[in-house]
């Protein structure tokens, strides 16, 4: 049995899946060679998986901006990821603590029945 690597699987199996089905806009997101893979204008073809694939296939790197057919004026794409993650801001003095403070000061003092002290 071949044991596929994810990339390999999604390009040559389950595009044919998405491109018999009618989707006109499948992308692979290729985090190995930094590059977004579009395909589109679906059509058969009987020797391809599922007996579909692509006719128009696109590989893009990080600068480049992509318009998504279903949502035409969306743009996706020309900029490099953030450095870092930003943190969150501290609350402001005498703000109501976040849910998840106020969940754990609740349950702190209490113990499910028959667990160690």
């Amino acid at each position: 049995m071949r044991r596929w690597k994810r990339v390999e699987y999604e390009r040559l199996v389950e595009q044919g899946f998405f491109a018999r089905a009618g989707v006109e806009d499948y992308w692979i997101v290729n985090l190995v060679d930094h590059v977004l893979e579009v395909y589109r204008q679906p059509r058969p073809a009987p020797a391809a998986a599922y007996g579909a694939r692509y006719r128009s296939v696109r590989l893009l790197r990080r600068t480049a901006t992509v318009v998504p057919l279903a949502k035409p004026p969306a743009r996706l794409g020309g900029q490099a990821p953030p450095a870092r993650v930003a943190q969150a801001a501290p609350a402001p003095p005498g703000a109501a603590p976040s849910r998840l403070k106020r969940d754990r000061r609740a349950t702190a003092g209490s113990a499910a029945p028959g667990a160690p002290a």
